[in-house]
Order: C-alpha cells, then sequence, then structure tokens
C-alpha cells in the first residue's frame, strides 16, 4: 500500500513551498541563417630553437620532481598540474629587472644637479623719450598726368631714447592750423571736491610724462588769461558747465574764449542745463545755443547726443563733438564728451583723466592734411628715426603745423604716449617742381642712374648744386656742371645707404633753394631658400625692403663670402642668386654667410649638424632592450591556447522609409521662419538650417526629418522654377529682393560677413542701417564696410567718406577683387583718389574668404 505523503513529517511544508514557487520564462528568437558551427583552432608544433629549448628542459624536470612527490605521498589527485612555482619566480625577476632599469634611466635623464630657488626679480623700470629734429614738406614722384604737378609728401626726423620698450607707434601729422599746447585746468566753485582735485592731479601726471604743464586757473580770471593757444578744461564730478561760458552770466563765454583758437574741453551734461556761480541748476533756451554757437542735444535713454550745423565741425570716437566756430568769427573750437563722471566713468577719476589727455596728446580737434606712421620695435626705438606721410595728389602750397605721437609698450606690458610739435614748415619752395621715381637702388646694383627732371626753377641762368640731406643732415653735394634756368634733365649716380633722403636743388653760391623732392633707397638682403651641405649648394631669394625683388640687378656688383672666405661664382637661376662653395660636404657647425650689396652688407648665420642614424641613439637602443625584456617575460607567461566558436548573427532590416507630401507654399514660408527664429530678416540661409526648419513641419503628428539629398533636390527645384536664388552656397527667396531693396548676391555677402562678425565678437550694424555704407564694424578703432557692387555710387559713397572712419570694401571673391584692382589703372580723377586711399591704409580691399584674417591682423 502506497504511502500517504501527507502523513510524513514535514510533507506539509515543502508542498507550501513548492506551490508558493513562480515560474519565470524567458524567450530568445534566433534568425538562423545557417547553423552554427563548431571551429577548433590548432596550431602548428615547431621544433623548439634557443631560449624555447632551456624553458621547456626545465618544465620537463618540473613534472619530473612533482610525479616523483606525488608517488611518494600516494595522492596524485592533490599536487596541481601547472606549478605556480615557475611563473612567480619569473614575474619576479622580470619586475626586479624593471625596476633595475627604471632607476638606471632616473640616474641618467631625470636628476640633475639641485638648484636653489630664488625670489622672482622685480620687473624692470621702462623709460622712453623723444625730440623732434627737422620736418618739411617736399615733391614725391613723378609727375601726375592729371595735376601736370608731382605728388607732395611731408617728412620728419625725431631723435629717441628709450630702456625697457617692446614697441614705439610713431605717427607723423600735418595740420593746417597750429596746435594748442598750453593746458589750463579751469576751477570753480563746483571742482573743489576730492574727486575732482583728484582728476585734476592725475592729468598733471599724464601731462607731466608727456613734458606739458598743467595750469590752474579760476573761472574768473579767464578774461585776463595770456594770449597762447591753449586748452581750457572743463570737469567736475557735478557734471554742469560755469554759466558764463554760454552766455548767462557776466565773463568770457565759449566764443570770446575760442577767439584766437584756443580750444574748450568739456566732459559733463548737455549745455541745456548749466551752473550758477550759486551752485544752482538754470535751463538754457536750446534756441539760443542754436542761434548763438550752432550747438544743439537732443536726449536719448543713456544721455545725449551733442551736435552742431556750422562748416568743419565733426564726430570722433562715434559720440564726442568737435564744434567749429569758423563761421562765427571764431578760430576755436569746443570739445563736448557726452560722459559724467557719475554715468560715463563710473567715478573712476583715472579714467577719465586718461581720456583727456589721449585728446590732448593727439590734437584731436585737428583733421591732418598728410599722415603717415612707422612701427618700431626695441632696437630700433632708439638713435633717430624718419618718419613720412602718405602721398598727396593735392599742391601743398601752406603753411603746415607737423606733429607727432609715439604710443609706447613697455616690457611689462604697459602703454603711455608722448607727442612732440614741430615748428610750422613752409609751403613748397617757391614753385619750382622736381620729379623722379621715388625709390631707387644704389646705380652699381641697379645698373641705370636717376633720372631727374626739373622744371619753374629759376628765370636766368643759374649755377646749381645737388644736395642730399639725411635727418636735417647734408652727407651729399654734387656740382651740375651747366647752368640751370627754368628746366632741368638730371641723371643722378645713386651711391647712398638703405634710407629716406631729401634731394634740395640749390644755388651754388647764395645756397637758395629752388625746390626739394624725397628719395628712398631700400634695403636689400638675402633670404636663405636652400642648402645642400653635403654638395655645397646653397640658394638665396633677393628682398627690398623684406618685399622678394624681381627686377633685373647687377650681380657683378653683389659680393658674398662664405665662413670669410670669397665665393667666386655667384650666379642667378630665375629669381634666386645661387653658388657653391668648395669643398664639399661642408663639416658640421657653425657658419657664416656675408653678402655685400655695394652701399650696405648683411650677414646671416647658420648651423649644420649632420643627421645620425636613430639607432646610434642611447635613448633608442635602451629602449630595444625594455621592449626585448618586455616581449621576453609576455611569450613566457603566454596563457595556452583557447579553442573559439563562433556566432553568426544576421543583419538587422532596414529602416521603412515614408513620402511625406509637402506644399510649395509651405517649404517657402520655412525661410522666413528659420528667419524670424534667429531674429533676422532677409538673411539667406544653409542648408543646414534649412534642414531644421522642416523638424518644425509635421506629419501625423511628428516632426519631418529630411536627409540632405532631399533637401539639395527639393532647393534645386525651386531654384529652377525661380522661387529661390543661390549664392555663395546660401539659399535666399527671390521675392526678397524687392522687399529688401537688395540683391541676392549682396544679402549672401552680408550673411557670410555677419557670420564672421559674430564668431569673433565684433559689434555692427544691421542690414539697411545707412545709405553712406553697408555696416559699421567696432574692429580696428571703428570701420565703415561696403559691399562691393559694380556701379560708380560705390566709389562715390566711399570717396564722401574717405574723411572719416577707416573703410573696407568687401568683394565676393578673388575674381572681382582683381577685376576691380585693374579698373584703378584708369587715369580718372576718382580711379587716382581711390588709389590714394589704399596705399595710404584708409581703405581696404578684403574678400569674404580673407575677411576672419584680416579681423584678427587689424585687432
Amino acid at each position: 500500500m502506497a504511502a500517504n505523503p501527507q502523513n510524513k513529517p514535514g510533507s506539509g511544508k515543502k508542498l507550501r513551498d513548492f506551490l508558493g514557487l513562480k515560474i519565470s520564462k524567458q524567450s530568445y528568437i534566433f534568425n538562423i541563417r545557417r547553423r552554427f558551427e563548431y571551429v577548433l583552432e590548432f596550431k602548428p608544433q615547431k621544433k623548439p630553437e634557443g631560449i624555447e629549448i632551456f624553458r621547456q628542459i626545465a618544465q620537463k624536470h618540473i613534472k619530473e620532481l612533482m610525479s616523483l612527490d606525488a608517488k611518494r605521498v600516494g595522492d596524485l589527485s592533490k599536487i596541481p598540474r601547472s606549478p605556480a612555482v615557475p611563473k612567480g619566480i619569473m614575474l619576479g625577476l622580470a619586475f626586479l629587472i624593471l625596476f633595475i632599469i627604471g632607476i638606471l634611466l632616473y640616474f641618467l635623464f631625470f636628476l640633475g644637479p639641485a638648484t636653489p630657488l630664488l625670489p622672482p626679480e622685480a620687473p624692470p623700470g621702462s623709460s622712453f623719450s623723444i625730440f623732434g629734429k627737422t620736418s618739411d614738406i617736399i615733391w614725391y614722384g613723378q609727375v601726375v598726368p592729371a595735376t601736370g604737378l608731382p605728388n607732395s609728401i611731408g617728412v620728419a626726423s625725431v631723435s629717441l631714447s628709450s630702456e625697457n620698450i617692446t614697441k614705439a607707434n610713431l605717427s607723423l601729422f600735418f595740420f593746417d592750423s597750429p596746435i594748442a599746447d598750453r593746458v589750463v585746468f579751469v576751477e570753480s566753485r563746483s571742482t573743489g571736491s576730492a574727486l575732482t582735485q583728484n582728476f585734476s592731479t592725475a592729468l598733471e601726471t599724464l601731462l607731466d610724462e608727456n613734458n606739458q604743464i598743467l595750469e590752474r586757473e579760476h573761472l574768473d580770471q579767464l578774461q585776463h588769461s595770456p594770449s597762447a593757444l591753449t586748452v581750457y578744461v572743463f570737469f567736475s564730478d557735478s557734471g554742469y558747465m560755469p554759466a558764463s561760458i554760454v552766455g548767462l552770466e557776466k565773463g568770457k563765454d565759449m566764443l570770446n574764449l575760442t577767439k584766437e583758437g584756443d580750444i574748450l574741453l568739456f566732459a559733463g551734461f548737455a549745455l541745456t542745463d548749466v551752473e550758477l556761480p550759486d551752485g544752482t541748476i538754470a535751463p538754457v533756451d536750446p534756441g539760443v545755443l542754436q542761434s548763438n554757437y550752432g550747438l544743439s542735444f537732443q536726449r536719448i535713454a543713456s544721455g545725449y547726443v551733442p551736435s552742431s550745423h556750422l562748416a568743419g565741425s565733426f564726430i570722433i570716437d562715434d559720440d564726442i563733438l568737435v564744434a567749429s566756430f569758423e563761421e562765427l568769427g571764431s578760430k576755436g573750437k569746443i570739445v563736448i564728451i557726452p560722459k559724467t563722471l557719475s554715468r560715463g566713468w563710473n567715478d573712476n577719476v583715472t579714467a577719465a583723466a586718461e581720456d583727456f589727455f589721449d585728446i590732448i596728446a593727439h590734437a584731436s580737434w585737428l583733421k591732418p592734411v598728410l599722415n603717415g606712421s612707422i612701427l618700431l620695435n626695441s632696437s630700433e626705438a632708439a638713435g633717430s628715426a624718419s618718419l613720412t606721410t602718405s602721398p598727396n595728389p593735392e599742391h601743398m602750397n601752406i603753411t603746415l603745423y607737423p606733429f607727432v605721437t609715439a604710443n609706447i609698450r613697455d616690457t611689462n606690458n604697459r602703454t603711455f604716449l608722448h607727442s612732440v610739435i614741430f615748428p610750422p614748415s613752409d609751403p613748397l619752395i617757391g614753385g619750382g617742381i622736381l620729379s623722379h621715381e621715388p625709390q631707387a637702388l644704389p646705380t652699381e646694383i641697379s645698373g641705370k642712374k636717376l633720372k631727374i627732371d626739373g622744371s619753374k626753377l629759376s628765370q636766368i641762368s643759374t649755377a646749381m648744386s645737388l644736395e642730399v640731406y639725411s635727418e636735417g643732415n647734408r652727407i651729399r653735394r654734387e656740382d651740375i656742371r651747366t647752368p640751370v634756368s627754368a628746366n632741368l634733365q638730371y641723371d643722378y649716380f645713386v651711391d647712398l645707404p638703405p634710407g629716406d633722403y631729401v634731394l634740395a636743388l640749390k644755388n651754388s653760391a647764395s645756397g637758395k633753394v629752388y625746390a626739394k623732392s624725397y628719395l628712398h633707397v631700400p634695403l636689400l638682403t638675402v633670404e636663405k631658400i636652400f642648402s645642400d651641405w653635403n654638395e655645397g649648394h646653397f640658394g638665396f631669394k633677393l628682398l627690398a625692403d623684406g618685399v622678394p625683388f624681381e627686377e633685373s640687378i647687377n650681380l657683378d656688383a653683389i659680393s658674398a663670402q662664405f665662413d670669410g672666405a670669397p665665393v667666386m661664382n655667384l650666379e642667378k637661376e630665375e629669381d634666386l642668386i645661387v653658388f657653391e662653395v668648395t669643398p664639399a660636404p661642408v663639416p658640421a657647425g657653425n657658419h657664416e654667410f656675408t653678402f655685400t650689396f655695394g652701399t650696405s652688407s648683411q650677414t646671416l648665420e647658420a648651423t649644420y649638424t649632420p643627421r645620425r642614424n636613430w639607432w646610434d641613439e642611447t635613448e633608442y637602443q635602451l629602449g630595444i632592450l625594455i621592449v626585448a625584456i618586455v616581449f621576453f617575460i609576455g611569450y613566457s607567461l603566454k596563457r595556452p591556447d583557447v579553442e573559439t566558436y563562433s556566432l553568426d548573427v544576421p543583419d538587422f532590416p532596414p529602416l521603412s522609409k515614408i513620402s511625406i507630401p509637402v506644399k510649395k507654399s509651405a517649404v517657402l514660408e520655412l525661410f522666413n521662419s528659420v528667419n524670424s527664429d534667429y531674429k533676422w530678416e532677409y538673411m539667406p540661409l544653409k542648408i543646414s538650417e534649412i534642414k531644421s526648419g522642416f523638424r518644425k513641419m509635421y506629419y501625423k503628428g511628428k516632426g519631418i526629418r529630411i536627409g540632405d539629398y532631399n533637401t539639395e533636390r527639393i532647393l534645386n527645384k525651386l531654384v529652377q522654377d525661380g522661387s529661390v536664388k543661390s549664392v555663395l552656397g546660401l539659399y535666399a527667396l527671390s521675392s526678397w529682393e524687392e522687399k529688401s531693396g537688395r540683391s541676392v548676391r549682396y544679402l549672401a555677402i552680408f550673411r557670410r560677413m555677419r557670420d564672421v562678425f559674430v564668431n569673433n565678437a565684433i559689434r555692427f550694424e544691421e542690414l539697411n542701417s545707412s545709405k553712406q555704407y553697408d555696416t559699421r564694424i567696432s574692429a580696428g578703432g571703428g570701420m565703415l564696410v561696403h559691399i562691393y557692387d559694380p556701379s560708380p555710387e560705390t566709389l562715390n559713397t566711399i570717396l564722401s567718406n574717405s574723411t572719416q572712419q577707416r573703410q573696407l570694401l568687401l568683394f565676393a571673391n578673388d575674381s572681382e577683387k582683381v577685376e576691380f584692382e585693374e579698373s584703378l589703372e584708369s587715369t580718372s580723377k576718382a580711379r587716382v583718389l581711390m588709389k590714394m586711399l589704399i596705399s595710404s591704409g584708409r581703405l581696404a580691399l578684403v574678400t569674404v574668404s580673407e575677411l576672419e584674417a584680416f579681423l584678427k591682423k587689424i585687432s
């Protein structure tokens, strides 16, 4: 009889446990293309060689010892089949060897003599001084057919001394008005505060560094102020102009103060509110300011904008007004800075003083007739320096006032400013004209003399001489054998060192000057292009003032030396000077190349180090040893081969594609939608931006995702039916041309330009902000940007803005730029003026692809 399981002890508990179990099932489904295959990998047994023989002998010996011990003990199953003792010993040996090698490497390469830590040295002090020597206005270059005269140019020389200077930017200006040099701080009831006194002290310190004195006069004393060209500084923390300056109180008003050419420099609130002697603020009728002084003030959220309708007035630094009173019978001006100490400078008196000093030191109330600049490095900022302005086609038959500024940066990265006022320059001498090429190589090098033409010189036949001046000192005199009257044709043998010179045609007896002209002799140097030390073969490119010189030269006039020995076989190969030295190969070490170019010479140093085989280096030998040791250890500890299996998993099925109908109007609306998202207007779009616009379109509740291929297909169809136009890889609606008043080409260039400005954090004005330019940017001290258009209006707009800020003409590509540059070869007045703007640096020609590099260069 079968036993009843319920009667067994404990059986109820087991059943309850069994019934409480939860059985889960997990299914795996495979799409099997073929049966699984058992793969057994075999490795052929090679006959042991070298180290392998000793390894196998050691393993065999260990196995025999293990077998013997197992027999003795009688329990073979307790003896491990793979003993760990040999591997442990080998690991220990490996780590010991690597440790020893590491110690050796440490002593060889990393452990050096201990050097005590020295306290950091204090930064060195810096100094700079500049003194004017000579200045002049002279003829420049050949006769210009449009004017019948050569260009004119301003020249000046200065004496420099400096210490711990990294660079000095010297600028030369010629003004048509004298420069106010006396500076007076006007004191009044509101200038007694601590902040105002701190301002005057800071300004006095800056002026003292520029060898200027800050005088102080009370407002009541101005009517007795000495007659001298003076800059009157009106500044107080209250921000209000004294009432007498606008004629509300007794004393000199601004017209009387500036009558003889003095300058009023004021920062504060608009002159519609002034301060009375008792400290109260009184309003001024705007009509009175407009009629009596030509001044008006427009209120804006951030303050006010000053302006003047009088001729000769202009704006500097975007918001500072220079108002001229010449129409009202006064020779002077007022400079109005629309800032107060609290609102414009945040109570920073040092910053306010620096802004005032910058205006005074640059004489910013004057516009230069001629200007130019040079950049000197630390070694050049000592001794003498020559400065020249850009050539000007106008005949400078007036008295001009030279002025030099020096912007300095020292080794501590500190910047400061110096300025020098020169005596007035006489007009171009007596109407005589001297014309020739403005640049000439020494005749010995070029093989030709400088042809000089003179006209309108003398009414009678006179013995004349040609004198050469450098930095105001006469260095050459050459008598002209044939007496000269009105005209002169003379061939001058140039034997001058590199530099800038003034040629003066004078009366041999009396020294009377008939005409002066400018001559530049470029500095000839060479640049090593290739060197074959094994063959002793070298090639150099000839440079003139650092620029490749490709004109014909007399190679016999150039001599070369290699390590002091003359080189006899100079040859010209295309645009290179080549020669060979003997014996070859050249020994290792330092060598010198010395070139002599008639009146100048140059020495180049070069070091020749023969190449060594890499396996000769100690570092590589140690590396090879370490690699060999590691390889031996790894091979010894290599695990036995393991049988491998493979599992073949089929490819996943491709994703399905859905055809979605989209209306043409919806696609065209994407252009306006994307522009609206970016806060743009009429900006052409990239393909990626159009793709992102599709994601906002929905089909069956889901956003549309579209690939590049389909996007381009849709755009190509829209371009073919004329709804969309493509320029510079960007797409825009054709209807935008009528709405914006601009072509798609213009809009595409503006978009490319906009991307560059945004990426480089440069402020700019939006599309159609002004009719005088396409946009204004903050880079380079402020520039006006024009997008190139072949129409004459582009040239007229650029020329009308030539007296304002620097300008940039932007081209779509290189072909447009080349075509425009070729058009400048015309002798029309507009084209000649454009060339002058380009050569003076007032106008830059840049393509869209060059724009970013240009902005980084001027920033």
